[in-house]
């Protein structure tokens, strides 16, 4: 987003749960998972911002 729009800016918080048992992955799997997620979320945001 911020190639696009030089004054966005964003900032993630987690509160994750402790008590859930570790799972094995591959780090850049999920990592790409998470970051197309962050974008739509933010891509869908914009957007609805700029319809109305």
């Amino acid at each position: 987003m911020r190639a696009k729009d030089k004054d966005f800016n964003a900032e993630m918080k987690t509160d994750f749960d402790n008590t859930i048992p570790k799972i094995n992955i591959v780090p850049q799997d999920i990592d790409r998972v998470i970051l197309n997620l962050i974008n739509n979320a933010f891509y869908a945001v914009n957007e609805k911002e700029n319809c109305c």
